[in-house]
């Protein structure tokens, strides 16, 4: 295990790497899809959770999956920032592969999977696998 001293002069992203640990931005990304999958699959009671409005015109599985939820457009900065709007977009980017998780540990493997090829864990976005750090 590191020393704390051997850390602290370091910046943030050196710290990560040393220690191996995803960004705060991944972690809070990631904990919120998880969330959503829970609420999307039944883990939490149906009636305490959010209730979100899925896309359903024809045509709109050509990216994505087949869970899109519908984005609302919000016309303030305050509602921008709600759980449901900040969301949607990540959610409706992961590929069926992932949604379709048979338990909650096996969605967190499949993300993990997905976004670390996507070099999302160490720059806090998403990239191509080639401009890893």
């Amino acid at each position: 295990m590191l020393c704390y001293v051997m850390l602290k002069g370091l910046p943030y992203r050196q710290r990560l790497q040393r220690l191996k640990q995803p960004t705060l931005k991944y972690r809070r990304v990631r904990g919120d899809m998880i969330e959503i999958y829970k609420m999307l699959t039944g883990k939490y009671d149906r009636d305490s959770c959010i209730k979100f409005k899925f896309v359903t015109y024809p045509g709109t599985h050509t990216r994505g999956n087949k869970l899109k939820i519908y984005q609302d457009h919000v016309h303030y900065n305050h509602r921008k920032y709600f759980f449901t709007n900040r969301v949607t977009f990540t959610w409706n980017s992961l590929p069926d592969s992932v949604i379709e998780a048979s338990s909650v540990n096996s969605f967190k493997n499949r993300i993990d999977k997905y976004w670390n090829n996507m070099s999302l864990n160490i720059t806090g976005r998403l990239t191509p696998p080639d401009r890893r750090l």
